[in-house]
């Protein structure tokens, strides 16, 4: 048996446990429940939102409070902190993820950043994706 044959096999055999495993409705409402429980337990989302808040106020430290090209106030307006080099690019700053990175990475990315409002935010992607086409 040669090596993408054991891949098909094997890709079919986790296919059908996963089939088993969530068609019993009890099986996948427990998991449900205790997701649910942990959740509420370890207050996540609240986690979450506070930790956005304190890399928000240290991207504001870091990189000022106005949009580089406009000069908007970004405590009003949604910051968007733009990579200058898109090639070091390794997360969103602001992203739902950013809790699962350590501190010194995320102080590291906000580095290789600009703040911008969205307005230019959104103008500056446009003409990348105009000049790669």
């Amino acid at each position: 048996m040669n090596n993408s044959e054991t891949k098909k096999k094997h890709s079919e055999a986790v296919k059908r446990g996963m089939k088993e495993a969530w068609s019993d409705t009890e099986k996948r409402q427990k998991y449900i429940e205790a997701f649910k429980k942990a959740r509420k337990k370890y207050n996540y989302d609240g986690f979450r939102e506070e930790f956005l808040s304190l890399v928000r106020e240290t991207m504001f430290e870091m990189l000022g409070d106005r949009c580089v090209e406009c000069n908007k106030d970004m405590r009003v307006n949604r910051p968007m902190p733009h990579h200058i080099d898109p090639e070091l690019y390794r997360f969103g700053i602001l992203g739902r993820r950013t809790v699962a990175y350590s501190w010194k990475e995320i102080v590291e990315e906000i580095e290789k950043c600009e703040l911008r409002c969205i307005r230019c935010h959104r103008k500056i992607h446009t003409q990348l994706r105009r000049r790669s086409e």
